[in-house]
């Protein structure tokens, strides 16, 4: 991708953030964040935590929050070192998820379905996408 062109999907890409929701504006709430994020993050929480073009929008958001929820089977995977999403982001999706199994995978990696990690993982997604069944109660892959 030319330079141009990722500038023009990284700005459609803000603008889209922004406007779905509203960012805190205080540089305390991000130094504050920042620090939080450090232990469980070295490498991405600085990233992930600091402020964003977001901070500085001038528009409320256009809609509401979707409030988030499904009465569908969904079987989530993650690592509870994954330095990209963090493992509260699962739990907090999980908590959303009513329907939900929640698969966790000790260590610090992104991306576990076939990267070969976790043979457990792998062998509880593929049961999923084969049969569409959730284990029957939330797991823990060994390590």
């Amino acid at each position: 991708m030319r330079p141009a062109m990722a500038f023009g999907a990284l700005a459609a890409t803000i603008g889209i953030l922004c406007d779905d929701v509203a960012m805190p504006r205080g540089a305390d709430w991000y130094r504050d964040a920042v620090a939080r994020s450090r232990a469980a993050q070295p490498g991405f929480g600085p990233v992930y935590n600091g402020p964003t073009p977001c901070a500085f929008w001038k528009h409320a958001p256009r809609e509401k929050p979707v409030a988030v929820g499904n009465g569908v089977p969904a079987l989530l995977v993650q690592s509870t070192g994954d330095t990209h999403t963090p493992y509260d982001g699962a739990l907090g999706m999980h908590a959303k998820l009513h329907a939900s199994r929640l698969l966790t995978v000790p260590g610090r990696v992104h991306t576990v379905y076939l990267n070969g990690y976790s043979p457990c993982a792998r062998a509880a997604v593929n049961a999923y996408l084969l049969t569409g069944a959730l284990p029957a109660t939330d797991t823990t892959c060994g390590s």
